[in-house]
């Protein structure tokens, strides 16, 4: 749909008043500097603007206000602000981001930080340039009550090493009650920096079930295999999604099955 302006939108929103599931699909509000969501009965929003990339066509506070929310996804590049309200009850968020430039990062933060009570994060960041986060991230920034954490970033179309993977495992000390990670690495093939040597306390002490997808078989994605098994007191499991590009599958799981492990009742699922 295409709206005349922000107005009429919110006439529309506000006048379902026991509205559960609201689904925003390509829509353009025109000439809007702000987009507001209202709704005491809300429980899952999706809003996804995928066409809307450019700088010129995308540019709006949102201002969302939901307290019975419970699924939120967003696909789109980030916006101009986010004053995300009463999030308390939000249990999973499918978030995908499109990264252009520093003052994207910055905004993204905001966004991160506005559904930071949430459970289950599914978060995806299609970077046009390095890096990948802020550093040093806003302390206050924390997802306390977060157990399950899914991470993608799309970098292959940049011609440098890969340094989101240390950088995403900075961001770990953000979540220290996780207890399930997966990790796709399907933009991960040149090789990235030495992993961090301060440990996330989640990664010490409360992850149990660690998933990697797209492994390669590369020397830098073993590394990281033992890094996560070297500090994993709590391991129960690691599941290796395997896209073979360089070895045959069985010398693959060999060279894992050798890895050291910290915890002794971990144990590898190929698939």
């Amino acid at each position: 749909m295409k709206f005349a302006d922000g107005c009429s939108f919110l006439r529309l929103i506000s006048g379902c008043l026991v509205l559960e599931v609201l689904v925003l699909f390509h829509c353009f509000i025109n000439g809007a500097s702000e987009l507001n969501i209202h709704g005491l009965s809300l429980k899952r929003l999706v809003l996804d603007f995928q066409n809307l990339v450019c700088k010129n066509d995308f540019d709006w506070l949102f201002v969302i206000d939901a307290p019975s929310l419970v699924y939120f996804k967003y696909f789109c590049r980030v916006g101009r602000g986010y004053a995300l309200r009463n999030m308390e009850s939000l249990e999973k968020a499918d978030i995908t981001i499109f990264n252009f430039n520093d003052v994207d990062r910055e905004r993204s933060e905001a966004l991160l930080r506005g559904i930071c009570n949430v459970r289950v994060l599914h978060l995806s960041i299609i970077d046009h340039d390095a890096p990948l986060l802020r550093t040093p991230l806003d302390p206050v920034l924390a997802f306390n009550k977060l157990v399950e954490l899914q991470f993608k970033n799309h970098c292959g179309f940049r011609n440098v090493s890969v340094t989101w993977i240390v950088e995403f495992l900075e961001f770990l000390h953000r979540t220290p009650n996780l207890k399930t990670f997966i990790l796709d690495l399907a933009d991960a093939d040149r090789v990235f920096e030495s992993l961090p040597e301060q440990v996330p306390s989640c990664l010490l002490y409360h992850l149990k079930e660690i998933s990697i997808l797209s492994f390669k078989g590369y020397t830098h994605m073993f590394k990281l295999v033992s890094y996560f098994q070297n500090h994993a007191l709590a391991l129960e499991k690691i599941v290796l999604s395997i896209n073979v590009l360089r070895e045959c599958p069985s010398s693959i799981i060999e060279k894992l099955l050798s890895l050291p492990k910290k915890s002794k009742k971990c144990e590898f699922v190929i698939c």
